[in-house]
């Protein structure tokens, strides 16, 4: 059985996509491109072995999960629809540049092995990147992690995130067909 969408109260358009790929716009009709945006997101997820995948929105102090992905056999460490202080947040810290976009093992760098989140979830390689609107507003980011440290991560990673983080602004801003 596939879960029901969880709807978003700063955003009604948007749904959080969870394990069943579960799709539903506003008004209840199937919205094809999300489907996919979550298929691309999992096709990346297991491109750069990474635990986990997920796009966050910055909704005024919060960053809130909009689509996650988590491997097969990983505990489930986050969840569509989870948010939290905008500000603690690696996103946030990525898109400012008090953390880098690609971090081979989060709990030896000194910004993130300070980080709560860091033991919390169990973060140990890092990729994240932001979404940038074509207006220039950055709407949040695409980030992927994996709970082991990978020291072969690279720049080369970072340009498929930043990819997928150019395709997931074009479907967000893309006019919805009714």
């Amino acid at each position: 059985m596939t879960p029901a969408p969880q709807q978003s109260v700063e955003h009604p358009d948007f749904i959080a996509i969870e394990e069943g790929f579960a799709v539903a716009t506003a008004d209840g009709a199937q919205d094809c491109r999300l489907a996919r945006l979550s298929e691309l997101l999992e096709k990346v997820r297991e491109q750069l072995k990474m635990d986990v995948v997920f796009v966050s929105q910055f909704v005024e102090g919060s960053r809130v999960l909009r689509w996650v992905r988590t491997a097969a056999g990983v505990p489930v460490t986050v969840r569509s629809g989870d948010a939290g202080p905008r500000e603690e947040s690696y996103c946030q810290k990525v898109v400012d540049g008090r953390l880098p976009q690609v971090i081979r093992d989060a709990r030896a760098h000194p910004v993130s092995a300070a980080m709560p989140a860091t033991q919390a979830v169990g973060v140990g390689a890092h990729l994240s990147v932001p979404i940038r609107l074509s207006d220039g507003t950055i709407y949040g980011t695409v980030c992927c992690f994996s709970h082991r440290p990978f020291p072969w991560l690279g720049e080369r990673d970072a340009q498929t995130l930043r990819a997928v983080a150019d395709v997931v602004a074009r479907v967000l801003e893309r006019p919805r067909v009714n």
